[in-house]
């Protein structure tokens, strides 16, 4: 019984991860992930340039290892940063 039950166990994780991975692939997930990277990167070159001006002794920090500190601040950045509609810019072109 103890076997079988692993076996079916295994075979449920196993169905699981399948799952994920085909809702990622459709998702676009990888692309997106990408982009979010590239942004944070961007936004951390920044706000480390930002912090030097302001601060002349201050040391910057690498964007990586991403650490919770900075996940947060990004996250923190986008949330409140002014947000650009794509039908507005749109009808601006």
């Amino acid at each position: 019984m103890e076997r079988s039950l692993a076996v079916l166990d295994e075979t449920a994780h196993q169905v699981r991860m399948q799952t994920t991975a085909q809702e990622r692939a459709d998702k676009g997930t990888a692309d997106a992930y990408s982009r979010r990277v590239r942004d944070y990167v961007m936004w951390w070159d920044s706000y480390q340039q930002h912090c030097h001006e302001h601060d002349p002794v201050w040391t910057v920090v690498p964007a990586f290892p991403v650490t919770a500190v900075k996940a947060a601040l990004f996250v923190n950045s986008e949330t409140m940063r002014e947000k650009v509609s794509l039908l507005v810019h749109s009808q601006a072109l």
